[in-house]
């Protein structure tokens, strides 16, 4: 059974993940205008007789429609398929905004159900919709259908087309039809407008994490630069003006007299190659490039381009380097260069982002780092490294913290010498406005074996809340040391009520041999208090932590 500790590390790597480029997006992540939809076939229900192929589709307008009031009943499809992702958003109408919904106690979002299905199930979980074109080609109007799975929840829908015509939706023509199953294709790759969330049938969705069309595109030129295909030269000439948004990067891989190199692309015409200092024009550059010189040119995730371009093993080396030093370019711990400690980020910001993250924002100031450290703590505590992140990173969000808690962050540039002077900031999570307990007393109370010998102590946790409210916490996380060993327990249920609004939760340190350790200090720390629909304020704690001294008798 995984712990809480564990699941919540699950979730931060789940984050982590983003939807695949789209097909049908533009080169430059614009919705597409003329889509040809092969695998998605006309109902009948207009002019088209049903099973032949619908016209081309222009995604632009499906999103018009998208947003419109009456195309589904009375409503629109963004009133609950909020954009960008389609997903049901996690907030709620407070009569005159939209205000997020406090994640659970154990870090659980709450997202948008929905009751109208009446059928088979009761509630559904608006979906996303940013996999709809992984499911077609089931039609059962054909007499083959050798791909798709259906849509809805059970896959009980066959195609789109039959999906749209269902009672609920109002489409007047195959065109219009054709509009929204283009949308509906092109609907990964993000930048869709957002919502003011101002408007009861306006909620605001979460963000999107799909990935830019143009990543994973490529052109290859195995000829000089004057034979190439006019539609390969337009094509890299498009690569680098998007890569120049800073939306994407460019990056190359050739060959030249039979020896492999790589380039980054820097922006306005400028190219890295990985052997250092080495820039090159894009002039310089294809000029290298002929029969037997070929080189492939891709667009990757914006950055990522100088670990997948110069540096494979982003130890601060570049590929080239390390070829000719003798050194493995797959190997960060291979490497001779001698560079001095990357520069520290400058700019360093820390912005909360709803109640539980906090987001960081720096200007990446090191030339060849091999990463970023992000260090945490609260309370005037040591600090801790809580993610480790590639070179050129200049964002990072951080989530899984206490609303009105105060924490302190320091980030550093890590190279091959090791990390760089640390960036420092600090930011308050805003409260949630739920009530509040806090720690009232700590009480510590002492065993004694028959011999007198050992000594052990009970630790009693009083919670208590401002309002002096009687108030029951479902448990809480301890800390003590005691002649050396160190125990961290979380304790669930094992609350006894005291007497008027002070409940505990009692601790057992282990034995402290006495004839080893006289009078030895116990130090105990009370890490966090739980209780759902309830805030834990450390600032309000009452002698926490403790620590006191014992013997026997």
């Amino acid at each position: 059974m995984p712990t809480a500790e564990a699941m919540r590390e699950f979730e931060a790597f789940l984050a982590t993940i983003h939807y695949p480029p789209s097909p049908y997006r533009n080169l430059d992540n614009s919705l597409p205008t003329s889509v040809v939809t092969l695998e998605h076939l006309a109902p009948g229900l207009f002019t088209l007789p049903e099973g032949a192929k619908l016209p081309a589709g222009d995604a632009t307008n499906g999103l018009a429609d998208y947003s419109k009031q009456g195309l589904d009943g009375a409503f629109a499809c963004v009133n609950c398929h909020t954009l960008p992702t389609g997903k049901g958003g996690d907030m709620r109408w407070n009569g005159a905004t939209y205000e997020e919904v406090p994640l659970g106690p154990l870090g659980e979002a709450h997202s948008f159900l929905n009751s109208g299905d009446g059928q088979s199930n009761v509630t559904l979980t608006v979906p996303q919709l940013r996999n709809l074109d992984d499911k077609a080609g089931f039609h059962l109007t054909q007499l083959e259908s050798n791909a798709g799975f259906g849509y809805v929840h059970d896959g009980s829908v066959d195609s789109l087309t039959r999906f749209l015509t269902e009672d609920a939706f109002n489409f007047q023509s195959d065109q219009q039809l054709a509009d929204m199953v283009a949308l509906m294709l092109a609907f990964p790759g993000s930048e869709l407008p957002g919502s003011g969330g101002t408007t009861l049938l306006d909620p605001p969705g979460p963000e999107s994490k799909d990935t830019h069309a143009g990543v994973g595109r490529q052109v290859t030129f195995a000829t000089v630069l004057g034979a190439a295909p006019p539609a390969d030269v337009q094509r890299i000439l498009d690569f680098m003006a998007e890569a120049d948004t800073g939306r994407v990067g460019l990056v190359g891989k050739g060959v030249f007299n039979g020896a492999p190199y790589g380039v980054q692309y820097l922006g306005a015409q400028q190219w890295a190659l990985d052997v250092a200092p080495v820039v090159l024009s894009s002039a310089q550059l294809v000029t290298v490039i002929g029969p037997g010189n070929e080189c492939t040119f891709t667009l990757v995730p914006a950055g990522t381009e100088r670990r997948i371009g110069i540096d494979r093993d982003g130890d601060g080396c570049l590929d080239g380097d390390e070829r000719n030093g003798g050194t493995d370019p797959a190997d960060p711990t291979d490497c001779t260069c001698s560079d001095p400690l990357p520069a520290a980020p400058t700019g360093l910001t820390a912005t909360p982002r709803g109640l539980y993250e906090i987001e960081l924002a720096w200007t990446d100031a090191a030339v060849d780092e091999t990463g970023y450290a992000i260090e945490r703590r609260s309370g005037g505590g040591p600090f801790a490294t809580v993610a480790t992140l590639g070179p050129d990173a200049t964002i990072h969000r951080d989530g899984g913290l206490r609303p009105g808690v105060t924490y302190d962050y320091r980030v550093s540039a890590l190279g091959c010498a090791g990390p760089g002077v640390a960036a420092v900031t600090r930011s308050t999570n805003p409260a949630t406005g739920l009530p509040v307990m806090f720690v009232g007393l700590l009480q510590l109370t002492k065993e004694c074996d028959a011999a007198n010998s050992k000594v052990r102590v009970i630790a009693d946790v009083f919670v208590s809340t401002p309002s002096g409210v009687p108030l029951t916490v479902d448990g809480a996380v301890v800390e003590g040391s005691f002649s050396g060993a160190v125990t961290k327990t979380k304790m669930f249920g094992q609350t006894s009520h005291v007497g008027g609004n002070v409940y505990r939760v009692g601790f057992l340190s282990p034995w402290a041999d006495l004839s080893v350790t006289p009078n030895p200090t116990f130090t105990f720390t009370v890490d966090d208090v739980t209780r759902m629909g309830w805030t834990y304020d450390p600032s309000l704690d009452v002698g926490n932590p403790i620590s006191t001294s014992f013997t026997c008798p």
